[in-house]
């Protein structure tokens, strides 16, 4: 694909997806509905709202018209921290009330969810920002590749970001659904689409574990630090210098990458499994815990994934790593060129089947690209 084309569609594609999540966000559809409903973001009824509301002001100046069961509540809660007896065996059967559970409500909806938001928007609007760099290749196609990913690996890396990527959406739909679908939708709709999202959601986290081993294990070997790691870290990865810094298989950003998200992979799953099967926790009070860690976990590693995305569609022979398994012969030089020393020594350069060309037309093998064209040191 066209270089121009590439960058033109990337604009285009990620401005969409900005104008969507902010047209939807908690505090736009917050602000758009103050004249209906002053105290919750969206006008839909909930049948114990006004009895909640009733219970909440027991601190306060008595309600001019109290609920009917207010008392009764009133009662409970006074009495949540009494001890009591039950023949059930699960956790907190003696507990008549859970307050963490409203606790979990506000933290929910008062600090999670807008700054979960407002974090990928910030993704996003960086993503956009780079963008309308223009970015130019430091390398000029040859007429020679290098396997750089076998079967297997290509394999594992695909399994590993269409489960991550399903989870991601569905996610996205039961966090930020309410405030963002549900004002655009109706509730009809988006109960069956936060339904289906929940069902699949629970059917993909195992698909996703599973990915996440075999995809440990691909690539932890490639993925250990070396002493020109920090030397890349120091300098920034050569970003402000004209030739890249010397690098292996990879570098420290996609190495640094790769534990990123292994870490939140395993919280992700972890927690996943904690919510999945809750009765198996020892109190109610942990199954909140795992909510906001899945919920953390999950926007973090969602943004990060924006920042690969977009690097992996703009960054010239990056798509061919990861949908071909070849690499360039010169894009190995210049950017991992430890790796390329390697390759050629081992004799695992070979030529296309259809060869390349530059940007005049004119063919030009690995050898008689310069190191001042490659950036390699």
């Amino acid at each position: 694909m066209n270089v121009a084309v590439r960058h033109g569609l990337i604009q285009i594609l990620v401005v969409i997806a900005c104008l969507l999540l902010f047209a939807g966000s908690p505090v736009h559809a917050q602000s758009s509905q103050d004249d209906k409903a002053p105290v919750s973001p969206i006008d839909v009824p909930n049948p114990g709202a006004e009895l909640w509301n009733a219970v909440r002001e027991r601190g306060g100046a008595e309600p001019t018209q109290q609920h009917p069961l207010t008392a009764i509540w009133e009662d409970v809660l006074q009495q949540q921290d009494t001890a009591a007896k039950s023949q059930a065996r699960s956790a907190d059967a003696t507990s008549m009330i859970n307050a963490s559970g409203d606790q979990w409500r506000q933290l929910r909806r008062e600090q999670l969810i807008p700054y979960g938001g407002a974090l990928l928007l910030l993704s996003l609007a960086i993503v956009i920002g780079l963008s309308f760099v223009k970015r130019t290749a430091h390398y000029s196609e040859s007429d020679m590749i290098i396997r750089r990913f076998k079967v297997p690996s290509l394999v594992g890396h695909w399994l590993m970001a269409g489960s991550m990527l399903f989870l991601a959406f569905t996610g996205l739909v039961l966090l930020f659904g309410r405030f963002t679908l549900l004002p655009l939708t109706g509730s009809d709709f988006f109960s069956a689409f936060a339904s289906a999202s929940k069902e699949g959601h629970d059917l993909f986290g195992p698909i996703f574990t599973f990915a996440l081993i075999i995809f440990f294990f691909q690539f932890v070997s490639k993925n250990m630090l070396h002493y020109r790691d920090f030397v890349w870290m120091a300098r920034l990865g050569g970003l402000f210098e004209k030739k890249p810094l010397k690098a292996g298989f990879f570098n420290f950003g996609e190495k640094t990458l790769f534990w990123l998200v292994i870490f939140f992979g395993i919280a992700l799953s972890v927690s996943g499994f904690a919510i999945l099967f809750q009765n198996l926790l020892p109190g109610r009070d942990l199954m909140l815990l795992a909510t906001l860690v899945h919920a953390v976990s999950a926007i973090l590693l969602i943004c990060l994934v924006i920042g690969h995305i977009f690097m992996a569609l703009s960054t010239k022979g990056t798509m061919d790593a990861i949908t071909t398994g070849d690499v360039d012969a010169n894009w190995t030089k210049a950017d991992h060129s430890v790796w390329y020393e390697q390759m050629k020594e081992a004799g695992h350069i070979r030529k296309r089947i259809a060869h390349a060309s530059d940007d005049a037309g004119k063919e030009i093998p690995v050898a008689e690209v310069s190191a001042e064209q490659t950036g390699a040191s």
